[in-house]
């Protein structure tokens, strides 16, 4: 059943929308109003003109993943599998833990790393806005079947940058996520991997 909205109740709507954000932030309105990811492009004012602000799209893309689970918080890409998961008691949606396990068949060949996924994060001196993939894990070979070749390391710390778009609508940011996202903590994972056996001569 369709349900027609008149434009007064529109504009209502989308004000009282306003209201609960200026009094309670982002993330608790859309909680409130259990408000469903493709509703945001008509209920939400832009911040930046014609486009979400940084942090807009980072509460958005964090919340939608972690906590509504509209978005996919695990991508297979053979031979990648990417996981992000909340942060314990993080309610702010600044970043996402990260875990990425290469060749999951396990044996020697096998990698996994852990860090953070920081989408939208706007430097402090710049209007520019980018993501940052930062990783200080190493595993190689499968802790449950640990042999003579497996190598954990946890004291290497290495943060990888790149650009995030402006974006004028959830459709974009649900397209960047799915389809750009996976490939650059994919490219980040093959730096970390090599950086770290470069420095541990592995």
């Amino acid at each position: 059943m369709k349900f027609i909205i008149t434009e007064s109740k529109y504009e209502k709507v989308k004000n009282t929308i306003k209201k609960s954000i200026d009094d309670f932030g982002l993330i608790e309105t859309i909680k409130r109003y259990k408000l469903p990811i493709e509703s945001l492009d008509h209920l939400l004012e832009k911040e930046d003109g014609n486009y979400f602000s940084p942090d807009q799209l980072r509460k958005i893309l964090l919340y939608y993943i972690l906590t509504a689970e509209s978005l996919p918080y695990r991508f297979e890409i053979d031979p990648y599998v990417i996981h992000l998961e909340k942060i314990y008691s993080d309610e702010n949606y600044y970043n996402a833990d990260l875990a990425v396990i290469k060749n999951r068949n396990g044996g020697p060949l096998r990698y996994g790393l852990s860090g953070f996924f920081d989408p939208f994060i706007k430097p402090r001196y710049s209007d520019e806005s980018f993501g940052t993939v930062l990783f200080n894990w190493y595993t190689k070979g499968d802790w449950a079947l640990q042999d003579m070749y497996y190598v954990e390391i946890d004291r290497y710390d290495k943060t990888y940058t790149f650009d995030s778009p402006k974006i004028s609508s959830i459709r974009e940011l649900k397209d960047w996520y799915l389809n750009v996202v996976p490939q650059e903590i994919i490219k980040s994972t093959e730096k970390f991997i090599e950086y770290v056996e470069e420095k541990e001569n592995i």
